[in-house]
């Protein structure tokens, strides 16, 4: 298994956040909706896109689309007939071919850059910076408490309308006041799978219910 990329957002003009988890299935590109058959280009990416956001003027903006067909698709159904992009071809991991617009492009992996596309999603996202290396999981997506400074963000159609600095209540999970699940055994094959899938998850289900745990125990406030 391998740590997975998560998608990036710039925050406060601060690129160094990445998603943590949603409560809503946060998914500002979805490759199914433009029938694109995906590959996992590296065992850090086995769903075969990413992307990198931004809160602009409270309004939570796509920016860039990593995406790696394994069939041709039509660039216009993703850039929407809009502004201005570029797009960008990955050659090979460490070489980015600038490319001409066509309709359609043939199987590969794709940058699609200077997208400035409104995503309107409605819920709460979890994200953070400051990764803690000492709490690197080498499977899936990592902890909220891996992240010295975490905030959540609360949407309605593409808008913030709250904003909560979570970062205490990582302090405490990490310091060991609240209890949090640890890896099974891998002989337990039910029990190591319902693990690694937690582990891949971005649900909130799944990643943010020891910081709310956190709030509960020590009298934090989520308000």
């Amino acid at each position: 298994m391998t740590a997975q990329i998560m998608d990036a957002i710039t925050y406060k003009n601060d690129s160094e956040y990445c998603i943590i988890a949603s409560d809503n299935n946060f998914m500002p590109f979805n490759p199914n909706d433009y029938n694109i058959k995906t590959f996992a280009p590296s065992t850090a990416c086995w769903c075969g896109f990413h992307c990198d956001c931004e809160i602009k003027d409270d309004k939570c903006i796509i920016n860039t689309i990593y995406v790696s067909a394994r069939n041709e698709f039509d660039v216009n159904s993703i850039l929407n007939g809009q502004g201005s992009y570029e797009v960008e071809r990955i050659t090979n991991k460490d070489f980015y071919e600038m490319i001409k617009i066509d309709d359609v492009q043939q199987p590969g992996s794709y940058v699609f850059k200077n997208l400035n596309k409104l995503y309107s999603y409605s819920g709460k996202l979890l994200i953070g910076k400051d990764f803690l290396n000492r709490y690197y999981i080498h499977m899936g997506t990592q902890m909220p408490h891996a992240f010295k400074t975490l905030y959540e963000l609360e949407f309605k159609n593409g808008t913030l309308i709250k904003e909560t600095n979570m970062s205490i209540y990582g302090e405490i999970v990490r310091s060991g006041k609240v209890k949090i699940e640890e890896e099974p055994s891998m002989d337990d094959i039910e029990a190591a799978d319902n693990w690694i899938e937690k582990m891949f998850s971005q649900d909130y289900n799944d990643k943010v219910k020891y910081l709310y745990k956190a709030a509960e125990e020590y009298k934090g406030t989520l308000s």
